[in-house]
């Protein structure tokens, strides 16, 4: 059916493939990981700054 080299050739382009693909999911992955942290923090920090009790730096930075 098909030739070694043209199976060879296949088997390069889909190892590539893979390869790019292995990056893009990682770094999607990573950026995931970094917007849920974000949103966490945030998520965190608004529910500090509606304690009736704020420190004085949460006070400078409502002011900003």
């Amino acid at each position: 059916m098909f030739g070694h080299k043209t199976y060879q050739k296949y088997a390069e382009y889909m190892y590539n493939v893979l390869q790019k693909w292995q990056f893009i999911v990682t770094v999607h992955i990573l950026c995931m990981c970094f917007v849920y942290f974000v949103a966490k923090y945030m998520a965190l920090r608004a529910v500090h700054a509606s304690k009736p009790k704020r420190s004085v730096l949460n006070a400078t930075l409502a002011h900003k």
